[in-house]
């Protein structure tokens, strides 16, 4: 990726921040004249992204950065991080280009987690020739984290803390104290908390609970990262109450007006994740309930967090959050609804209707690809189509969906469509195997008790290209399904 960078290292923080801001001065005539003819429309999509109302926000927001609007671009990537970090980037470096400092922290923030992600991959691959996985875009997201420090964004600070501790080849703890220490000279509200992120970092919860607690008393919901910091220390400490007094204390200060739907839906789907004290999901779901009314987003997460939790209980059907959703645009509920007519589960069996949600939104679901992969390998909709579903499995393989390579071992090995070739299935298998699947690992074992010695050389070869492949893809930050099939391992 081109490195867009114009401040060389050697030059000192001053005259990069007098430079930035010489660009961002250059660029508000520009901006100004843009947003006298658009105000009414940018106001409008922050109005639907406050009121939850994500997909149509969106929509509105892609026409206002195609028109040069700089805040939208901004905006548009704050949306699409989570789920489409390649395009997030792409406005987030056109925001920089037209001189937004702000795009500069959210860009540290980005590349510091495709560093994480890209170095955790590997680990659980494996693979660790060379230079750490994942260090280039840590040395991105450091660079754009100094340039947003120089810049008075003080929330760069839990970014370069979380590189110091991910990439300690970076050298980074002399340089992040003394940046805590000048900061909260400042006063500065992110230097004080972080000082909890860093203790949370060394695993120094508990040695320091009650000056974390008594930061985050403090800070309140001027920094909604002490409710995760909070709930970590209190799964720490095993105490189920004061967990529960944090989610209650959520509560109260959205109600209160302190805080937005979208930190709401933050909080939910990380403690879905995290599990606190084993009632994570419970706490979601009541978190979401609250406010579903007046932000609509919040059906989707409930229907979402409905379907992988089977056993919670809730008023709302959820096909009907689902299809409401899906009313609003939002693509997310077709994958939902399509895997539920693929497997039966709380809907009727219906491959017609499975192709009819998913085949939309194949360019940009992992999920849709696999399947329609499957649709179309075992001729769900009439005849077996091959061609087709090597190009739909490949793309979810690629993209991350963990089963697409058990999949695209089975059709090798079983001969689905295609003539039966074992070293293309055991490649596959063995893929899938590394990825800590239980089927991948059964089915490779079959197979390779059918394959002589140089078989297995060709299909190690081959598993090892795929891997090398998908590597690359993170490299590229590519988004699914920016790909074509062609000229891959195959």
């Amino acid at each position: 990726m081109q490195q867009t960078n114009k401040y060389p290292c050697q030059y000192t923080r001053i005259s990069q921040t007098l430079t930035l801001l010489a660009k961002c001065l250059s660029a508000l005539a520009m901006v100004g004249l843009l947003h006298a003819c658009v105000v009414p429309d940018l106001g409008h999509a922050k109005q639907q992204i406050s009121a939850g109302n994500i997909a149509p926000a969106q929509l509105e927001l892609e026409k206002l950065a195609n028109k040069g609007v700089v805040e939208a671009m901004v905006l548009l990537g704050d949306q699409l991080g989570k789920t489409e970090p390649g395009e997030a980037e792409s406005y987030y470096l056109r925001a920089v280009d037209a001189g937004e400092f702000k795009a500069r922290g959210r860009l540290a923030k980005l590349y510091s987690q495709l560093a994480v992600d890209t170095k955790q991959e590997a680990q659980f691959l494996g693979q660790s020739s060379g230079e750490t996985p994942g260090i280039e875009d840590a040395r991105r997201s450091l660079m754009y984290a100094r340039d947003a420090l120089a810049l008075g964004d003080d929330s760069a600070l839990s970014v370069i803390i979380k590189l110091s501790v991910q990439f300690p080849e970076l050298n980074l703890l002399a340089e992040v104290e003394q940046i805590i220490q000048r900061a909260q000279k400042s006063g500065s509200t992110n230097a004080l908390y972080a000082k909890v992120l860093w203790w949370e970092s060394q695993a120094q919860l508990e040695v320091n609970a009650t000056q974390i607690e008594r930061i985050c008393n403090r800070l309140g919901s001027l920094e909604v990262g002490c409710y995760r910091s909070l709930i970590s220390l209190y799964q720490v400490q095993q105490n189920e109450e004061k967990v529960t007094a944090v989610v209650e204390r959520i509560q109260r200060d959205y109600r209160a007006g302190r805080i937005s739907g979208a930190v709401v839906v933050s909080m939910a789907d990380w403690l879905s994740d995290r599990n606190p004290v084993g009632k994570g999901a419970a706490f979601s779901l009541t978190l979401l309930d609250m406010i579903r009314q007046k932000y609509p987003d919040a059906n989707y997460e409930i229907a979402q967090l409905l379907y992988q939790n089977p056993g919670l209980q809730y008023s709302a059907d959820l096909t009907q959050l689902l299809e409401t959703q899906q009313q609003s645009g939002d693509w997310r509920s077709n994958e939902i609804l399509g895997e539920m007519y693929f497997t039966g589960k709380q809907r009727p069996l219906d491959p017609t209707k499975v192709y009819e949600l998913l085949q939309p939104i194949q360019d940009k679901s992992v999920s849709a690809n696999y399947y329609l992969g499957l649709l179309a390998r075992d001729g769900l909709l009439g005849q077996p189509d091959a061609e087709n579903a090597l190009g739909y499995l490949l793309r979810a393989a690629r993209f991350g969906h963990e089963k697409a390579d058990v999949a695209l071992a089975e059709m090798f090995w079983q001969a689905r469509g295609l003539a039966r070739n074992p070293v293309y299935a055991y490649s596959f298998a063995r893929i899938a195997e590394i990825r800590g699947s239980r089927q991948g690992k059964k089915l490779s074992a079959e197979i390779l008790t059918t394959l002589n010695q140089a078989q297995v050389d060709d299909a190690v070869g081959i598993s090892n290209r795929e891997l090398n492949a998908r590597q690359l893809i993170k490299k590229k930050h590519l988004t699914c399904c920016e790909l074509e099939v062609q000229g891959a391992a195959l």
